[in-house]
């Protein structure tokens, strides 16, 4: 697909993707929801858009990306452009002979908004912005805090309008002089467009994967090392010969290169690097002007190709550092990172209240990692009421640099698990997800649905299902609830659209069938978005475009692979909302490069990130990276930086404090070397959250007592043992389940859940034992005759749970499950054949018993007799099994003293039958007897009377107050038992976990 397709394809798209997004624009501009972002949310003059920033990851690896320790982000910047992105970059370069370029003069900034101290300091700029000499910046965040900086001081000054300052991010410039060149149709400018990174790694990946080297990892991942390794080598200036004869790494990537590069020849594309070579012709030939005199502000150095373009085009580049300067510099220990980062939050509120005007910055050196736990700090800190039901969404209150992921977003992340669900099973967590998200179809009409298709999907939907299992739970969901299938309806179009997609298409074709899947399904939703969403409605737009460029690589790919080349697309580009500029920075350490401050915070100060640990690229030579000092190759290079970027942040503001966590997990931390010498304190313990402190200064607090709930005498109450056993253990829960309905959300399984493998068993067991009268019988069969009756009986029960569970009908799950049934019985059929003689007299018997007016419902597994004429009362069990509970007031586990009760005859023992083979034991019998019997012990021996009669009193007096307690609605709010307490299925009702928390507050 060439690039005027891809142009015309573009624009069709996302034509028919803004539709909703203008509907929604509308509706904001009538007054129908905060839908467009408003005015002061829009970035400033010559900002960089959100799709433009660079990608967050640590500081190190962007600085392996761009090139250099201390090189602009701003490369990166480009790097997430468009397939042509300097000749179309969205931020435009300042042309002041083009008819559309910006005005040449500025406004006076608004009364209020300036702050007490300049965003850089200007003072040895300031020659140079009076002459209007050019300045380059290391980023576009540096070049715009120069121009506030400036337009601060000539306004303080009585000015009201003045020429723009000639203020660039070094690349923003490099790109403005290709522009140039493609104007004046310089011939090496026109032999090519210079690719975007996407592209680029597209290409890897294509030349890679059509390889036949043999690959220990993924081909995506050495796309992304292929391409950051011909970054470095073409950056610093050298050629396929320099890694010639290298290591395992390096000839693979020799390898790769000549056919990568003609892979970029035949479609006319053209490197970043290769583009800055033309720029050093244009100027050769007189095409380019001289610049004259640059000044450059936040570099510590540049990679050789850089420098080289640099000095070509300006006859004069003059480096500027940051002036030492004399502050209150210390230190703070904290006991470990998460502790480190609320004290820097706790600070920065402090700071703000204290001081109005004052500009504040965090600086985090691994901020992409913990960006989410910044942000929800900051929000908890200084805007508590955000996590408030209520409370409508907001930008945080300070400014955060890092981006997010687009793929970890609320609306890319649905479209993106809409779209695999098409295709793939998807773990039933992001199913379920799924169905409550409010991004696609009516989600707030859908709801009693969408919660009842979440329990079918929960009970037999696996744990992976897929787009039929959905579609099979959302029928049984609306069938139930005698609803309209609108949403079965919107699954089956978007079905039939998956069904009739191609088998295999280029990225321009995948780009509509997405969007055509996407809008049966009513993505992205019919609610009003805010502001934010809206956003990222735009981005994911614009993720679109650049998927479509990648056909230019001239792929087929399937839906599953053109699915997973977005999701790599969209997790490799950021997303920075636009928000209102704030006092408060959470910067990164390369975007507070240049940058002051009233006051600084730099978290992260220890000696194991300072220097940066090395780590050379993998597909480099080590030796030569060494010898060339490249990012992470060289120790003493890597000492240097750090110090340098030391003396930066000492200088940065008049109050600075460095902090460094004490332990990190199980390894102790120790600051930098250099800072060691600072006055040094230990962080203040985080405050508690300003609601709780809230709650706390309240005068009064409402408190609703909550006692017994009303009585059920007379009430047809279902329930057998368990009720008891919640009763006994956890009186609330014993309400909230047997009388309010209420219980826990089931997990899936892989295959069959415990309760239908112990289903299983109870009924193989029962199938197998009909016909034998007694152990004497079982031993006439043989071995032989045993596995046959044991394979009929797994059979047959099989077939019966089939007919609830099709998935048993298919050959390899029964197959399993058969093998797995056959082993188990024939472990517990070995137990039965060990014991003293018996007789089966009963198998799965129903039973009842009165306690004080409750009928409880019973089921006794098995009834033996032994040869005394006593019987022996069994209760199978597949799970794990605890031999005790049965005595004191409040017996744990009471099924098998209620089976005692209701059993009239004389008993020699209850016993729990343990069909259940683990590492640590096998099957076998555990309870009461007072006979010999392996695992069973006496009555005494288990806290109990020292014969039967003694055992029945003490159980049916027990039992009957329990029932007592059930029967008048006695609803107590505790665990009796710890057992319950760690297992408690209802926390989420009863909420008991809070009750420590709740009386602290009251205190």
């Amino acid at each position: 697909m060439r690039l005027q397709e891809v142009r015309t394809l573009r624009s069709k798209v996302i034509l028919r993707l803004q539709g909703p997004a203008r509907e929604h624009q509308s509706t904001a501009r009538k007054g129908g929801g905060a839908m467009a972002p408003h005015h002061e949310h829009l970035p400033a003059r010559g900002a960089v858009p959100a799709d433009h920033q660079a990608r967050r990851g640590s500081g190190a690896d962007r600085r392996r990306e761009l090139g250099h320790g201390m090189l602009s982000p701003c490369s990166a910047h480009m790097d997430v452009g468009r397939h042509c992105s300097w000749s179309r970059c969205k931020t435009p370069a300042r042309r002041r002979d083009h008819p559309l370029s910006e005005p040449s003069t500025i406004a006076l900034p608004e009364p209020g908004r300036i702050m007490s101290t300049a965003p850089v300091d200007i003072t040895p700029l300031r020659p140079a912005l009076r002459s209007g000499a050019l300045l380059l910046t290391a980023n576009q965040r540096l070049a715009r805090a120069v121009e506030q900086a400036w337009g601060a001081e000539l306004a303080a000054a009585g000015h009201r309008t003045w020429e723009r300052p000639r203020v660039h991010a070094l690349e923003h410039w490099f790109a403005e002089q290709w522009q140039r060149l493609r104007d004046t149709a310089f011939e090496p400018a026109l032999a090519g467009v210079p690719a975007s990174a996407a592209v680029e790694q597209r290409l890897w990946h294509q030349v890679i994967a059509e390889g036949t080297e043999i690959l220990d990892g993924e081909v995506a991942t050495f796309a992304r090392l292929a391409h950051t390794a011909r970054q470095l080598l073409e950056r610093w200036d050298l050629d396929a010969a320099a890694i010639a004869g290298g290591h395992r790494g390096s000839q693979l990537f020799a390898a790769w290169l000549p056919r990568w590069r003609a892979a970029m020849a035949a479609r006319g594309l053209l490197t970043r690097e290769q583009s800055l070579e033309a720029l050093i012709a244009g100027r050769a030939a007189g095409v380019l002007e001289d610049a004259g005199t640059a000044h450059l502000v936040g570099f510590a150095a540049l990679p050789p190709r850089h420098r080289r373009t640099l000095e070509a085009l300006c006859s004069d580049p003059v480096f500027h550092q940051p002036r030492a300067r004399d502050n209150a510099a210390r230190l703070v220990r904290a006991a470990d990172p998460d502790a480190e980062l609320a004290a820097a939050v706790d600070w920065a509120a402090d700071q703000l209240h204290s001081h109005p005007q004052r500009r504040i910055a965090i600086v985090i050196p691994d901020l992409g990692a913990v960006r989410d736990r910044a942000e929800r700090l900051l929000r908890d800190v200084l805007d508590p009421l955000h996590c408030l039901p209520h409370t409508a969404w907001a930008p945080p209150p300070g400014n955060v640099s890092a981006g997010q992921p687009l793929a970890d977003l609320p609306l890319p992340r649905t479209a993106l698990r809409l779209l695999a669900v098409a295709s793939t099973p998807l773990p039933w967590g992001a199913v379920c997800a799924l169905l409550h998200d409010p991004h696609w179809g009516d989600a707030e009409a859908e709801f009693g649905v969408r919660a009842r298709a979440e329990l079918e999907l929960r009970e037999y939907g696996g744990v992976t299902p897929g787009a039929a299992e959905l579609r099979r739970a959302l029928t049984a969901a609306e069938q139930r609830l005698q609803c309209p299938g609108l949403v079965t309806r919107r699954l089956q179009n978007a079905a039939e659209l998956h069904r009739r997609a191609p088998a295999r298409a280029g990225f321009g074709r995948w780009v509509q069938q997405f969007a055509g899947y996407l809008q049966c399904l009513g993505w992205p939703g019919q609610r009003t978005l805010d502001s934010g969403e809206f956003q990222q409605l735009q981005h994911w737009g614009t993720l679109l475009e650049r998927f479509a460029e990648l056909g230019i690589s001239g792929e087929a790919l399937d839906w599953a692979e053109a699915l997973s080349a977005l999701r790599q697309l969209a997790a490799a580009t950021p997303f920075q909302p636009r928000v209102p500029e704030s006092r408060l920075q959470i910067l990164g350490m390369l975007e507070a490069a240049g940058l002051q401050f009233d006051a600084l915070w730099v978290t992260g100060m220890t000696d194991n990130r300072w220097p940066e640990p090395l780590d050379p690229h993998p597909l480099l030579p080590p030796a030569l990276q060494r010898r060339l000092a490249m990012p992470r190759a060289q120790a003493e290079h890597e000492r240097q930086i750090a110090e340098h970027r030391l003396q930066e942040l000492r200088a940065a503001a008049p109050e600075v404090i460095f902090s460094y966590p004490l332990r990190d997990g199980e390894v102790e931390l120790q600051p930098f070397a250099a800072l060691r010498g600072l006055p040094a304190t230990a962080a203040t313990d985080p405050a508690p959250h300003p609601l709780i402190a809230s709650l706390t200064r309240a005068r009064a607090l409402q408190t609703i007592a909550w006692g017994d709930a009303p009585p059920c005498h007379g009430m047809n109450i279902g329930g057998g043992s368990a009720l008891l056993r919640d009763q006994s253990a956890a009186p609330f829960n014993a309400f909230a389940t047997w009388r309010l309905g209420a219980r826990a959300l089931p997990d899936p399984e892989p295959g069959l859940s415990r309760a239908e493998r112990g289903e299983l068993v109870h009924r193989a067991l029962e199938l197998f034992w009909a016909p034998l009268p007694d152990q004497s019988a079982l031993q006439s069969l043989g071995d032989a005759g045993r596995q046959q009756g044991l394979r009929t009986a797994v059979a047959d029960a099989l077939d019966e749970l089939a007919r609830r569970r099709p998935e048993l009908r298919g050959p390899r799950l029964r197959a399993v499950e058969a093998a797995c049934l056959l082993r188990l019985l024939e472990a517990w059929l070995a137990v039965e054949l060990g014991r003293p003689p018996f007789a089966v007299v009963a198998r799965e018997r129903r039973a009842e018993v009165d306690l004080a007016g409750l009928r409880v419902q019973l089921r006794i597994d098995r009834i033996d007799r032994l040869a005394d004429g006593r019987l022996l009362l069994l209760d199978y069990k597949t799970g794990p099994v605890r031999a005790g509970g049965w005595d004191g007031d409040r017996p744990e586990d009471p099924q098998l003293p209620l089976y005692a009760l209701a059993v009239r005859e004389p008993l020699a023992g209850l016993a729990l039958a343990r069909v259940r083979v683990d590492e640590r034991l096998g099957c076998g019998l555990a309870g009461i007897a007072d006979v010999e019997l392996s695992g069973c012990r006496a009555l005494a021996d288990h806290g109990l009377a020292g014969d039967w009669q003694g055992a029945l009193t003490h159980w049916q007096d027990v039992l009957e107050a329990l029932a007592r307690e059930f029967l008048n609605g006695t609803a107590t709010l505790c665990h009796y038992h710890s057992d319950s307490a760690r297992r408690d299925p209802l926390m989420a009702l009863n909420r008991l976990p809070e009750l420590k928390d709740i009386q602290r507050i009251t205190k």
